[in-house]
């Protein structure tokens, strides 16, 4: 009995380097973003929780906005590297083997990778071409008027009160974490104008790598 054990335990041992072997390294999914645009949208509802991306429509530039139903999109295109590899989390393998006394079976996975980048956020302003408030005239830093709530492939940070319940981070606060760059992040605009109602957003976005990007939006008009 001992030596059928330990044949079977050696058989095992077997089959799973040769898995390993045939396995090998994942298709690499890190990506490289390469172009930002920012879409002015409105939400009719928000999720319970942040952190769960929001339902939006495109903002119609004919009509006037409802402040507290708006948020700016960032939607990044991105380009991956075909020629490099990188093993997921548990290494890039994922074994499930099957037996039966007649016959040992073995049936594997490769667990693929899921979209990454590297990249980290070290910048990314809003600001307006008119005056938002006496406290913010055209120009200034509209960071903290403006919650994150969804991030595509980073978790959302949030503060969490006495009782539990969890706030948003302002775009001010994001920021200074140096967070890894996103594929789509939302941004909900937490304060209306009160100057002007007129407004072209510009986001100044910069990596960690020196990559610069500068996008605007139509012009919003809001109620």
């Amino acid at each position: 009995m001992k030596r059928l054990i330990l044949g079977v335990s050696v058989l095992f041992l077997a089959i799973s380097c040769k898995d390993v072997d045939q396995c090998g390294s994942t298709p690499n999914s890190q990506y490289h973003i390469t172009a930002i645009e920012v879409t002015p949208v409105t939400y009719s509802e928000l999720p319970t929780l942040i952190g769960f991306k929001v339902t939006t429509t495109a903002v119609d530039t004919n009509n006037a906005v409802d402040a507290n139903q708006f948020m700016l999109e960032l939607n990044a295109d991105t380009a991956i590297n075909p020629t490099l590899v990188k093993n997921s989390p548990d290494n890039g393998y994922n074994f499930s083997f099957s037996f039966s006394f007649s016959l040992m079976s073995k049936a594997y996975a490769c667990s693929p990778v899921a979209p990454y980048t590297e990249e980290k956020i070290t910048q990314l302003n809003i600001t307006s071409d008119n005056d938002f408030s006496a406290d913010y005239p055209a120009g200034s830093n509209l960071n903290a008027l403006f919650n994150v709530l969804y991030s595509e492939s980073v978790v959302v940070p949030t503060h969490t009160n006495s009782n539990g319940d969890r706030t948003a981070y302002t775009l001010a606060e994001y920021v200074a974490t140096t967070p890894n760059a996103s594929q789509i992040l939302q941004l909900k605009l937490i304060q209306a104008p009160e100057t002007l109602k007129t407004h072209q957003f510009t986001i100044d976005y910069m990596h960690d790598d020196g990559q610069q990007f500068t996008v605007s939006t139509g012009v919003v008009t809001f109620e």
